[in-house]
């Protein structure tokens, strides 16, 4: 009884980790977008003002 109940809290612990690691993947990938938004958004903006100077 007292082997199942361990084997039941290793298995929830296996499964919380691989979900915070799904998690900071899903995070990570997030914010890279986010920053590349940011870049091209950056570029769009200098273009834009350099075209309005010519």
């Amino acid at each position: 009884m007292v082997e199942v109940v361990v084997a039941k809290m290793e298995v929830e612990v296996v499964v919380a980790a691989m979900e915070v690691v799904a998690a900071m993947v899903a995070h990570r990938e997030k914010i890279q977008m986010f920053v590349h938004i940011q870049i091209r958004f950056a570029r769009w903006v200098n273009e834009d003002k350099s075209t309005k100077i010519k």
